[in-house]
């Protein structure tokens, strides 16, 4: 896409499925390589918005895909606790995203640890909230769905984080792209 940057994490040990995100290229993307364990779908990806606040030097965005039913579910929570803690320790200033696919995952733990809110109000897939956006509650003005992008199970979610669009999709089946380890 055009004007966009994708970052992405491919499964190692199957073909197919993976965790992406389309960023803007005015918001100078960069990966962020933290350690993921095998198993875990995480991206970790920063974005320096030029309109944001000074006193927020940029966002860290987290994508996640929880396979339904995967015996991962504490090691992704435990993933996105430590890897948030251990960035906002670096970077005080950076205001935090989690989004992703979910599928049923409690994420209650996610949500007290890090102090964020899930703020999707809207069933994403039929009647089931499976596609969640978390974050502190000042930040997210409103998600929105949009047209699924072709080869994705469910729409993507545009959080509108302070007049900015960001676009974290997943997506599936793009084996000829570089991976971020």
């Amino acid at each position: 896409m055009q004007d966009f940057q994708l970052f992405h994490h491919l499964r190692p040990e199957r073909r197919g499925g993976a965790v992406a995100a389309y960023c803007r290229s005015t918001l100078s993307p960069s990966h962020l390589p933290v350690d993921v364990p095998p198993g875990v779908e995480a991206l970790w990806v920063r974005v320096n918005p030029s309109s944001h606040p000074r006193d927020a030097a940029f966002i860290i965005f987290c994508v996640a895909y929880h396979p339904l039913r995967a015996p991962t579910a504490h090691l992704l929570a435990e993933q996105i606790i430590n890897t948030a803690d251990t960035l906002r320790m670096k970077y005080p200033a950076a205001k935090l995203v989690i989004c992703g696919d979910f599928n049923g995952l409690d994420v209650s733990e996610i949500l007290h640890q890090l102090h964020l809110t899930q703020v999707v109000d809207f069933p994403t897939v039929q009647q089931a909230k499976l596609d969640l956006i978390m974050t502190l509650t000042y930040i997210i003005t409103t998600p929105t769905p949009t047209l699924t992008p072709s080869g994705t199970k469910h729409p993507p979610l545009h959080p509108v984080v302070t007049r900015t669009h960001y676009l974290a999709p997943a997506l599936q089946g793009h084996q000829d792209l570089p991976t971020y380890a």
